[in-house]
């Protein structure tokens, strides 16, 4: 029988590209008093790792300041019979861009990237630095690089649950 979920290696290319599809995720980090936080976000892929970019005071950035440890998430398909996804267990990187002028230009390149994921955004090269400049400070990246990942799809079982 199929197994409904694999263990995937990070270094998986089929499991970059399916994520890679994707526009965005759920987040899951750890909240103070231990329940799971969930958000919704961009993000870009660089070398084996997933990127985002929060503003520093958010709950999520809060969350992982605490504990590092995260879930990343992604779906697809419309009915139960076409269902696949892939889960990120791993830990956060957080990188602030209020800390030092290295770290703004990592998180603005960081930031580009994500622009780019999501295509053509209508700004020019100077709009686009600009917007950098002028929310970098207050943001961060995290960046996840996978310890564990399990994928499933559900068309894979024809039918038989």
């Amino acid at each position: 029988m199929i197994s409904r979920r694999n263990p995937v290696s990070v270094n998986d290319e089929t499991f970059w590209s399916f994520i890679a599809g994707r526009k965005s995720l759920q987040i899951g980090t750890i909240g103070r008093h231990g329940w799971p936080h969930m958000a919704s976000l961009w993000f870009a892929i660089d070398q084996h790792a997933v990127i985002l970019i929060s503003y520093s005071r958010t709950q999520k950035v809060e969350n992982l300041r605490r504990d590092s440890h995260v879930t990343l998430l992604w779906e697809d398909g419309s009915n139960k019979e076409k269902l696949a996804g892939a889960s990120v267990y791993g830990h956060a990187e957080l990188i602030h861009g209020a800390d030092a002028d290295r770290s703004y230009e990592t998180l603005a390149h960081h930031h580009l990237q994500i622009l780019r994921h999501y295509g053509d955004h209508g700004l020019s090269d100077e709009q686009v630095d600009k917007l950098l400049r002028d929310t970098c400070a207050k943001k961060t990246a995290i960046i996840i690089r996978p310890e564990k990942v399990v994928t499933w799809d559900h068309s894979n079982l024809c039918g038989v649950y």
